[in-house]
């Protein structure tokens, strides 16, 4: 059903020039299309055995997955960023929302303003209660959208992105975006986002204390997240400490998704140039499912040691003296498209036979199970490296086995118009961005995830 929406979407999108006059709301027009709410949605799915089914098939060429047990119960893990901000003070509810010039209060009067929880280039992330539900929600206030038609175009596609991830397993997931006042002109977009307590950047020291089965269960998820991104097409091009979230309840999503791509069904991985590769590998330079895997492997070094370690230069040498160590020079083909400054590397490291370092005794910190799902993800040749799906095998997560829940199912790949910038000239992005706002809001009013994966599940 989701790659049906999604195809109707896309079509809609590509066609709007010639279906709204310019003086039309992209909301008003979106929730004029009458897209099924979810009472029809759920007649549709459970009409459709086959769709209802397909929704459990794993990706093609997916090893065999381990089979549905009991999932989690009464896990807590305790995190300094929680407790950090009990002590922060409220925003005022007129500050957040502009004193009501760019979004109305009728829309804005469902959730109550609470602390900050933080600030970046786009805008500011503020804690709220979300009345309707009782559940806190994070609100992305992004400001300055009109500075260009590049930035509203970019604006565009993440909007695109989370409405093609509605469902998709250890995603952050959008809850509403709401309606701004002026459609075809506006400034500021405010989008609810899933509530999460913090990620494993800022909260690596205590994932670094808890039992290691803990940490065995949290890199397990993160790696599922993955796996399901990669089985519906999606890169995600940041992976990092900081973009693997965290909540109380041990559980994990994948956030930040401003440098994700979407790539063509069964298209081959792209590859660097020659001299282009660095270590870690830019993962914003090619399409490559295997960067998303080498980059989660430093994630892990990085939550499980407590010490980040591999960002700056001396750190990026040590590593890659580290790499040599383990899995020697790397052979002709993958050693020309590295970066000189890492040839340089290992060429003086050959020359001077210096006792190369290993990846323990950079991160001793880190368990011998852990070190050795960690050795699996980083290779100087990126073939060389296993799946997402096939880390999720590994022997080391067969003592989680209990807490291992059905598997989220897979979503297909998306048909996505990637390069949307041609078809939206003169102006025309404003109105491709106002009706998504409008199909968004046409499927997720009144509603929040809990209720789509109920009316999944009641199929």
């Amino acid at each position: 059903m989701t790659g049906i929406y999604i195809r109707f979407n896309v079509s809609l999108l590509l066609l709007l020039p010639f279906l709204f006059p310019e003086d039309n709301s992209g909301v008003a027009a979106g929730r004029a299309l009458r897209l099924p709410r979810r009472d029809a949605l759920s007649r549709a799915l459970k009409a459709n055995s086959t769709l209802a089914a397909s929704l459990d098939e794993p990706a093609a060429g997916a090893p065999p997955l381990p089979p549905p047990t009991l999932s989690p119960s009464g896990l807590r893990c305790e995190f300094k960023t929680v407790k950090r901000q009990k002590d922060k003070p409220n925003v005022p509810h007129n500050e957040l929302f502009d004193n009501y010039t760019t979004v109305s209060y009728d829309v804005t009067k469902r959730y109550k303003s609470l602390h900050k929880l933080g600030r970046g280039v786009e805008g500011t992330v503020t804690l709220a209660l979300d009345l309707a539900t009782n559940t806190e929600v994070a609100i992305k206030k992004v400001v300055d959208i009109a500075r260009n038609e590049h930035h509203v175009s970019e604006m565009l596609k993440e909007v695109m992105l989370y409405n093609a991830m509605i469902g998709l397993g250890g995603t952050v997931q959008l809850k509403r975006i709401l309606p701004p006042l002026h459609p075809h002109n506006m400034t500021t977009l405010f989008m609810v986002m899933e509530r999460m307590d913090g990620d494993m950047f800022h909260e690596k020291t205590t994932i670094r204390d808890m039992d290691l089965r803990i940490q065995k269960w949290l890199i397990y998820q993160a790696l599922t997240a993955i796996q399901n991104m990669h089985a519906a097409g999606i890169l995600h091009q940041d992976i990092s400490a900081t973009n693997i979230m965290v909540r109380s309840d041990c559980s994990v999503k994948l956030g930040d998704f401003g440098y994700t791509q979407v790539i063509p069904k069964l298209s081959p991985p792209e590859e660097f140039k020659d001299g282009e590769m660095t270590i870690p590998p830019q993962s914003n330079w090619v399409k490559d499912p295997a960067i998303d895997v080498w980059h989660m492997g430093k994630s892990i070094l990085t939550m499980a040691s407590g010490a980040d370690r591999a960002y700056e230069p001396e750190d990026r040498d040590h590593l890659a003296r580290a790499m040599l160590h383990e899995y020697g020079s790397p052979p002709g083909k993958v050693l020309a498209k590295l970066n000189p400054d890492v040839v340089k590397v290992i060429s003086e490291a050959e020359r001077s036979g210096e006792q190369l370092p290993t990846f323990s005794s950079i991160w001793p910190e880190v368990h011998p199970d852990l070190m050795g799902l960690v050795k699996r993800m980083l290779h100087w040749d990126l073939r060389q490296l296993p799946t997402a799906a096939e880390l999720m095998m590994d022997p080391i997560f067969d003592e989680i086995i209990d807490l291992r829940g059905p598997r989220v199912a897979d979503k297909k790949f998306i048909p996505f118009p990637w390069k949307i910038r041609k078809p939206f000239k003169d102006g025309k992005v404003f109105k491709a961005l106002s009706l998504e706002i409008g199909i968004i809001d046409e499927l997720l009013q009144d509603s929040d995830e809990a209720v789509l994966m109920n009316l999944i599940r009641d199929t």
